[in-house]
C-alpha cells in the first residue's frame, strides 16, 4: 500500500501548491462528477460610515465625491458640498457604497486605492476574498460597481496551471496603487515588496509586467510606488542589509538610481500632484522631501510636527498636507494634520486630529477646495473647506472653522455584560456606559436604557489566578493558577493575530476555571483553550489545549462573556457587532476513540468498512456549514502539517489507507487552509463528490447589530432573522460572490422577510436549540437562502450614471434593469420615486433571460435627488418578496416653496361591542378625533398667520363610522382627480389614527364598523393597505403619519411601517415595537400628536443639528434658523415622545436617508 503523504520542504513550493488548491479541483472535475463548493452568502453591514480603520481617502477627479476605504472592506462614498452656495453649512452626504468580494476574517480588507484622473475608474487593492492572494479590483465609477480584476480569473488559472504563481499577479496583500498621469498604466506593490506594472492595451484591458518579485522573508516595510511621470516611477526597496531606500526607475529602459537620503527604516509616504509638477516622500523620522519635476535638483526637506508620518496629500496648485502621528507601535498618542503652501513650503495651519489613535488617511480634492482626514477616536472623517464660495482661500482653514464630520451611526459593542438573571446582555463603550440591551428572552435590542449598577462583567482575573502579557503587541500570554501552575499560550501573529481580550470559562458544576477564551486583533478571532494536557510550552510552563477557533468578526475582539449556563460565549468587537458562539460540551472531554480534533471540525471521523466516514455532525459546527453530513465518505485531505508548517500532507483514497486519511485529518493545521474531498449519496441515489477549501473555524450561531437610531437586526448564517419594525432589515445585506471580476450581488436581509424573518426561530436559537431543530418542519436549510435569493428580483438603476446632473428644465431619463432570476415577473409591481415623489408607471422593454428594462422621463427638483426603484411581489409587506435600488444624482434647483399641502385623515375612537374587548387589543380610544382636529387647526392657523411654508389644498377628514371601504375609496378617487394634472409641488399627508392589525401579512386599518375581532370580520370591514396605497397621483410627495396600534403586537407594528415604506413614501409612525401608542389624559392628546403639535409650534427648530455629523456636539442657538422642516419635526417627535413616556413608546421615521438630502420646510416660527 503506497503512502500519499508528500513532504514539501521548499517554502516557495508550499505557497504555489496551496494556491493551486482550486486548480487541482478543476483538474479532477474534468474527470468525474465533482461539485465545487459555492461560496456561501456573506453578510455586509450598513454601518452608516466606516466601521473599521480607515486606510484610504481619495476624491473623485471632479472633486464632487469622496471615497473612504479600509478594514471594513467597503468603499464608502460621499457627495461633497452639493449644497455649496446656499448660505447653509456644507453637506457631506453618504450615498450607496461600492463593494468588491468579501469573506471571513481579514479577507476583503482594503489597503490601497487609486482614482483615474480622467476616466470614471478606480482600482482598489488589499486581501483577496478567496485564497488570500493580493487582489486588485477595477471599479467603474459611473456605475459604482466592479468591472474587472487584476489579474483576471482566467489569468489566475493559467498562472496556477503553469505552476508560476506570482508571475502575473500579486501573492500578497496589495499595499500601494497609483495611476500614471495619462491613466494608461498602473503601478502596484504588495506587502512583501512585489511590484507590477499594468499597461492598458488598445482594447482597454490591462496586461501585467512583474518589475520586482516578492520576498517572503522580507519584513513588512510598507512598500510604496508612485509615478513621477508616464515613464518613471519611484518606489521603496528593502535591501539585503535591511535598509530601506527610495529608488527611481525608468520604465522605458529599466535603469534605476537611488536617492541619497536615509529613510530610517521605512518610506512612510509617497504621493504626486495631478498636475505632474511635484511629488513628495517621507521617511521614518518625520521628514518630508518635496521634489519639483521641472527641476529635479530642486528638492526640499520639511519637518513634520510629529515623527511618524502616515500620509501626504497634494491637490490643486497651491497646497499640500501632511498627517503625522506621535507613535506607531500601538501606544496612545496624538495625530496632527498640517497644511503647507506648495511654493513657499510655509506652514499655513495645523490641527490635532486624534489624541489616542493613529490616523492614517489624508486627501486634498483635485480642485484644491477641500481637505479630508481620518480620525480614529472616535472613527470619523473630517472635511475642511479650504476655499470660500468664490474660490478664495480661507485663512486658517483647519483651526478657524469646525470641520464637517461624519462617521458610522452604530451602537458600540466594546463592552458586554450580563444581568444577574442572565436574561439580558448589556453592551456599550465601557463598563460605565452600558446603554443598550439585547433581550435574550425575546431576541430583540433596546437602546437608551436607564443606567443600572448590577451588571455582571466578564471574569478576567478570578481569585488566585494571574494573566500576564509577556510581550507587546502580545503574542505570549502566561496564565498562573492559585497553586502556581503555569500555562503559556503562544499566538501565531500571522494566523491568530495578537492578544486583545480574554475571559475565563467555567463549567456549570465547578467554581474554578476550566478554560480561557482569548480574543485577538488583526486576525480578529477567538481561540478557546482548555486547562489540560502535559505538553510543555517552555521550561516552566505547559501549553493548554486549544479546542476551538471562532472566526467572523471584522474588528478587534474587545470583550468576551460566557452565558450563566456555560453554553454560549458572547463577544463584542470594534466592528460593533455582538456575536454568539456555541461552547456547550466543549469542556466535557472527548469520547473514547473520538477524532482528536473533533471540537474544531464539529464532527467525528470514523473508520467503517475500510472508509473514513463522517459521523455526529454538529449542526452548529463548521463541517455542517460547509456541507459535510453524517455518512459522507472522505476521499482526500490535503493541508499543512501542524507540527511542521513547511510540510504539506496529502492523503487520498486508493493510495492511502483509511487509517492514514484519518490520521492526516488530525495532523493538518486547523489554522491553515485544507482541501477536502467527500462523497455523499444524493436524494436520487447517485454518488456526488464535494470539494471545498476549509479552515475549521466556527461561525457564530447569531449576530446582533444596532444603530443609534433604534434600528437593529439579529440573524443566523442560514438567513433566518429578526429585525426592528422600520429599517432593521436593511442593516445587513447578503453578499453573493459572482467572481472577482464581477460585482457581487447585494440583497438586503429585509427583502427576504417573507421567508426568513422568524422571531420565534431566533428565540429558540438563543435558548440553545440547534438550527436544524429550530426550523424543523420547514424547507431544508441546505441551499434555501441561495434559492430564495435567486427567486428575488435584482434591481439596478443604470441611468443616469453617477456624476450626471438632473435638469429641472428638460426631461431626464431614468433607466433600471430588473433581473427576476427564477421569479415570475407577472407577480410583481414596479414603481419608482424621487425624494418620495411618485413617478408614473414605467415604459417596459422585455430583455432576454427573464429581465426587463424600465424607463421613466422626469424632471428633477432638488440639489441632490434620491431615486428609488422598487420591485414588489403583490400582497402585504410581511408576505411579499421585494427588492429595490437607490441612487443619488445632483440637480440644478432647490425644491419649490411654497407648495400645496393636502391632507387625508382617518380618525377612529368609538370602538365598541365584542371588538372593543381589551383582550383583543382594540379597546376604545379617547383622543384620535381630537388629535386629527388639532393637527388640521394648527396647519390652518399657521397659514392664516403667514407662518406656513405651504398653501393648504384639499383637506379631508373621516371619523368613526364614516370610515368604510367604499367611503375611503371615494375620497381617494376624488383626491386623485384633483391632484391629476396640477402644476407645482404637491405634498399629501395621509394621517391614520385609531387601531391597526395585520391580515395575510398586510397592514389593515381597523374601522369602528367592525363587529368583532374575528379575522373574517376584520377582513370584511377593515381597510387594507392596498386601498390606502392608492392615495396620491404620480408627481405627489406622500407622507404617512401612522398613529395606530394593536397593543403589544410586533407584527402589527412592522406591517404598519413596512407597507407604507414599500409604497415609496416617508413614514412617521407613533410606535415601532411591542409598545402601544400612549394616550395621556393630562395632555388631552395622544403623546404622538402632542409632540407633533409642539414641533409645529417651533420646539423642533434646530434639533436636527444634534443628529447630523458636525464637529460641534449637541444643539445650539446657531442650529435654529426660524424654520421647522420635516426632518426637525420627525427628530423632535421621536425624542419628545420617548421623554413623555419614559422610553415606553418609540416613534420611528423611515427612510432615514431622505432626511439627509430632502428638506421640506413646514412652518416659520415667527414672521
Amino acid at each position: 500500500m503506497s503512502r500519499s503523504i508528500h513532504h514539501v520542504r521548499n517554502v516557495k513550493c508550499v505557497c504555489q501548491f496551496l494556491t493551486a488548491f482550486v486548480i487541482l479541483g478543476q483538474v479532477v472535475i474534468s474527470a468525474g462528477p465533482v461539485r465545487a463548493q459555492t461560496p456561501p452568502p456573506r453578510v455586509v453591514l450598513d454601518t452608516g460610515g466606516p466601521a473599521g480603520q480607515i486606510r484610504q481617502l481619495q476624491f473623485s477627479s471632479d472633486s464632487q465625491r469622496l471615497y473612504a476605504a479600509g478594514l471594513d472592506k467597503s468603499v464608502h462614498v460621499y457627495e461633497v458640498g452639493w449644497n455649496r452656495g446656499d448660505n447653509k453649512p456644507l453637506e457631506l452626504t453618504r450615498v450607496p457604497s461600492m463593494y468588491w468580494e468579501q469573506a471571513r476574517g481579514n479577507r476583503g480588507s482594503i489597503y490601497s486605492l487609486a482614482v483615474h484622473a480622467r476616466l470614471p475608474e478606480m482600482v482598489v487593492g488589499g486581501v483577496g476574498a478567496r485564497q488570500q492572494t493580493g487582489d486588485i479590483a477595477v471599479i467603474d465609477l459611473a456605475r459604482g460597481a466592479v468591472s474587472g480584476c487584476l489579474p483576471s480569473p482566467l489569468e489566475r488559472t493559467a498562472e496556477a496551471e503553469a505552476k508560476q504563481i506570482g508571475t502575473i499577479g500579486h501573492r500578497y496583500s496589495v499595499m500601494s496603487l497609483d495611476y500614471s498621469p495619462d491613466g494608461n498604466q498602473i503601478i502596484s506593490r504588495d506587502e512583501r515588496g512585489g511590484m507590477f506594472l499594468w499597461q492598458r492595451g488598445q482594447g482597454g484591458g490591462l496586461s501585467p509586467t512583474r518589475l520586482r518579485p516578492p520576498n517572503p522573508q522580507a519584513s513588512r516595510f510598507a512598500p510604496l510606488a508612485v509615478f513621477t511621470d508616464d515613464q518613471n516611477v519611484v518606489y521603496s526597496r528593502q535591501d539585503p542589509d535591511g535598509r530601506v531606500r527610495l529608488i527611481t526607475r525608468s520604465l522605458r529602459t529599466g535603469n534605476e538610481a537611488m536617492f541619497t537620503e536615509d529613510y530610517h527604516g521605512r518610506v512612510a509616504a509617497l504621493t504626486r500632484d495631478q498636475r505632474g509638477v511635484h511629488w513628495a516622500s517621507a521617511d521614518g523620522l518625520g521628514n518630508v522631501y518635496l521634489s519639483d519635476l521641472r527641476d529635479p535638483a530642486n528638492r526640499h526637506r520639511i519637518r513634520a510636527a510629529l515623527p511618524h508620518i502616515t500620509a501626504i496629500a497634494m491637490g490643486g496648485a497651491k497646497t499640500f498636507a501632511v498627517l503625522s502621528n506621535e507613535y506607531i507601535d500601538g501606544r496612545a498618542g496624538k495625530s496632527i494634520v498640517e497644511l503647507f503652501d506648495l511654493e513657499s513650503r510655509q506652514r499655513l495651519d495645523a490641527s490635532t486630529v486624534s489624541t489616542t489613535e493613529n490616523s492614517l488617511a489624508l486627501a486634498i480634492s483635485p480642485d484644491g477646495r477641500y481637505l479630508a482626514v481620518s480620525k480614529e477616536d472616535p472613527r470619523e472623517i473630517h472635511l475642511f473647506p479650504l476655499t470660500g464660495d468664490q474660490n478664495e482661500p480661507i485663512s486658517r482653514p483647519l483651526t478657524g472653522q469646525p470641520p464637517i464630520a461624519t462617521g458610522a451611526n452604530v451602537l458600540s459593542t466594546n463592552q458586554v455584560a450580563l444581568s444577574p438573571d442572565g436574561l439580558q446582555l448589556g453592551f456599550g463603550r465601557s463598563e460605565g456606559l452600558i446603554t443598550s440591551v439585547l433581550d435574550l428572552t425575546h431576541g430583540e435590542i433596546r437602546n437608551d436604557q436607564p443606567p443600572r449598577d448590577d451588571w455582571t462583567f466578564p471574569v478576567v482575573d478570578p481569585s488566585g489566578w494571574q494573566v500576564i502579557r509577556i510581550d507587546r503587541p502580545t503574542t505570549q500570554l502566561r496564565v498562573i493558577d492559585p497553586q502556581g501552575k503555569n500555562w503559556l499560550i503562544r499566538l501565531d501573529p500571522a494566523f491568530q493575530g495578537t492578544y486583545s481580550s480574554h475571559c475565563f470559562l467555567f463549567s456549570p458544576d465547578r467554581d474554578e476555571p476550566v478554560g480561557i477564551a482569548v480574543g485577538t486583533e488583526n486576525v480578529n478571532s477567538i481561540f478557546v483553550y482548555r486547562f489540560s494536557g502535559n505538553v510543555p510550552a517552555s521550561s516552566d510552563a505547559l501549553a493548554p489545549s486549544m479546542v476551538r477557533w471562532f472566526r467572523d468578526h471584522t474588528g478587534t475582539i474587545t470583550s468576551l462573556m460566557p452565558s450563566i449556563d456555560g453554553r454560549t460565549l458572547f463577544s463584542g468587537s470594534q466592528d460593533q457587532t455582538i456575536k454568539m458562539w456555541r461552547i456547550a460540551g466543549l469542556f466535557s472531554g472527548a469520547r473514547d476513540g473520538e477524532f482528536e480534533q473533533a471540537s474544531f471540525w464539529g464532527c467525528d471521523f470514523e473508520i467503517i468498512n475500510g472508509d473514513v466516514i463522517v459521523r455526529r455532525v454538529d449542526p452548529e459546527g463548521i463541517a455542517f456549514a460547509r456541507s459535510l453530513r453524517d455518512g459522507d465518505r472522505i476521499t482526500r485531505i490535503q493541508g499543512y502539517d501542524r507540527r511542521d508548517l513547511n510540510t504539506i500532507l496529502d492523503a487520498q483514497a486508493g493510495t492511502a489507507s483509511a487509517n492514514e486519511i484519518r490520521r492526516t485529518l488530525g495532523q493538518v493545521s486547523v489554522l491553515r487552509q485544507n482541501l477536502i474531498y467527500a462523497e455523499s449519496i444524493g436524494a436520487d441515489g447517485q454518488t456526488e463528490t464535494k470539494r471545498f477549501i476549509i479552515r475549521p473555524s466556527w461561525e457564530p450561531f447569531l449576530t446582533a447589530f444596532a444603530n443609534e437610531f433604534g434600528q437593529w437586526a439579529i440573524w443566523h448564517p442560514s438567513g433566518f432573522f429578526n429585525a426592528s419594525a422600520a429599517e432593521g432589515g436593511g442593516l445587513f445585506e447578503w453578499m453573493i460572490l459572482r467572481g472577482a471580476d464581477q460585482p457581487p450581488r447585494m440583497v438586503e436581509g429585509g427583502f427576504l422577510a417573507k421567508e426568513f424573518e422568524r422571531p420565534e426561530t431566533i428565540q429558540k436559537l438563543i435558548s440553545g436549540v440547534s438550527i436544524v431543530d429550530a426550523v424543523a418542519g420547514g424547507p431544508p436549510i441546505d441551499g434555501h437562502l441561495a434559492s430564495v435569493i435567486d427567486s428575488t428580483p435584482d434591481v439596478t438603476i443604470l441611468l443616469p450614471e453617477i456624476g450626471r446632473t438632473l435638469s429641472a428644465e428638460t426631461p431626464n431619463t431614468i433607466t433600471a434593469r430588473i433581473d427576476f432570476g427564477s421569479a415570475n415577473p407577472q407577480a410583481y409591481d414596479i414603481r419608482a420615486n424621487i425624494d418620495a415623489v411618485r413617478l408614473p408607471d414605467p415604459n417596459i422593454e422585455q430583455l432576454p433571460n427573464n429581465q426587463i428594462l424600465c424607463t421613466w422621463n422626469v424632471s428633477s427638483s432638488g440639489r441632490l435627488n434620491q431615486i428609488e426603484v422598487i420591485a414588489k411581489e403583490r400582497g402585504g409587506a410581511l408576505a411579499s418578496l421585494y427588492a429595490s435600488d437607490v441612487a443619488y444624482r445632483r440637480g440644478d434647483t432647490d425644491p419649490e416653496t411654497p407648495y400645496q399641502l393636502h391632507l387625508l385623515s382617518l380618525a377612529s375612537e368609538n370602538y365598541s361591542g365584542p371588538l372593543a374587548n381589551q383582550r383583543n387589543g382594540f379597546g376604545r380610544l379617547e383622543f384620535p378625533i381630537d388629535d386629527v382636529d388639532a393637527i388640521i387647526k394648527t396647519l390652518r392657523d399657521k397659514q392664516l398667520a403667514g407662518l406656513g411654508r405651504y398653501e393648504l389644498g384639499n383637506v379631508r377628514e373621516l371619523h368613526d363610522n364614516e370610515i368604510t371601504t367604499q367611503s375611503v375609496a371615494d375620497e381617494i378617487r376624488n383626491l386623485n382627480d384633483q391632484l391629476r394634472g396640477t402644476g407645482g409641488r404637491q405634498i399629501l399627508i395621509v394621517y391614520l389614527s385609531g387601531h391597526g392589525t395585520t391580515i395575510d401579512g398586510e397592514y389593515h386599518y381597523v374601522t369602528t364598523t367592525s363587529r368583532s375581532a374575528e379575522e373574517a370580520e376584520l377582513r370584511r370591514s377593515s381597510l387594507p393597505w392596498s386601498l390606502l396605497d392608492k392615495a396620491g397621483e404620480p408627481g405627489t410627495e406622500v407622507i404617512y403619519m401612522i398613529d395606530t396600534c394593536h397593543s403589544g403586537s410586533v407584527v402589527d407594528a412592522k406591517s404598519s411601517i413596512r407597507d407604507p415604506l414599500q409604497s415609496g413614501g416617508v413614514v412617521i409612525a407613533a410606535a415601532s415595537g411591542r409598545e402601544s401608542a400612549k394616550e395621556l389624559a393630562p395632555l388631552e392628546h395622544g403623546c404622538f400628536t402632542f409632540s407633533v403639535l409642539a414641533a409645529l409650534d417651533g420646539d423642533a427648530d434646530g434639533v436636527h443639528q444634534s443628529r447630523r455629523g458636525s464637529a460641534g456636539e449637541g444643539q445650539d442657538s446657531q442650529g435654529a434658523d426660524g424654520v421647522v422642516d420635516l426632518e426637525e419635526l420627525a427628530t423632535f417627535v421621536r425624542d419628545f415622545v420617548g421623554q413623555l413616556t419614559a422610553g415606553e413608546q418609540k416613534p420611528t421615521v423611515s427612510p432615514l436617508r431622505l432626511a439627509e438630502t430632502s428638506r421640506l420646510e413646514l412652518v416659520r416660527t415667527a414672521k
